[in-house]
């Protein structure tokens, strides 16, 4: 299912909402962990919900969720290749941008 729907944010729910009965959302959820483990998929935070998936074959990129409206855009990891290069040359901290998403505000909700 992950696997048929790039560019989509799934949640376990969502997954098994999907499946329409075939798995209840405690299987989905172990599943889910297995494929993580064995290097499928990996997961993001978006703000305070639950995790997304994603293939762990995408393209990287990084999440950015609108505090107002809830918008998640997605950008490349290049986009953000130099910021995280300057804190790790700053720290030693070695980053994991993707993992969790940055909040601000989105275009539109910045213009208000």
């Amino acid at each position: 299912m992950v696997a048929e729907s790039h560019g989509e944010h799934l949640t376990a729910s969502v997954i098994t909402d999907r499946l329409r009965g075939a798995a209840d959302q405690s299987t989905v959820y172990r599943t889910l962990d297995a494929l993580e483990v064995a290097g499928v998929l990996t997961h993001t935070h978006l703000g305070h919900g639950p995790s997304v998936y994603h293939l762990a074959g995408d393209p990287p990129h990084q999440h950015l969720v609108c505090e107002r409206c809830g918008t998640a855009v997605e950008v490349g990891a290049a986009d953000l290749e130099r910021a995280v290069a300057a804190i790790t040359a700053r720290s030693g901290f070695v980053l994991d941008p993707g993992h969790f998403a940055l909040s601000g505000l989105c275009a539109r909700c910045a213009k208000r």
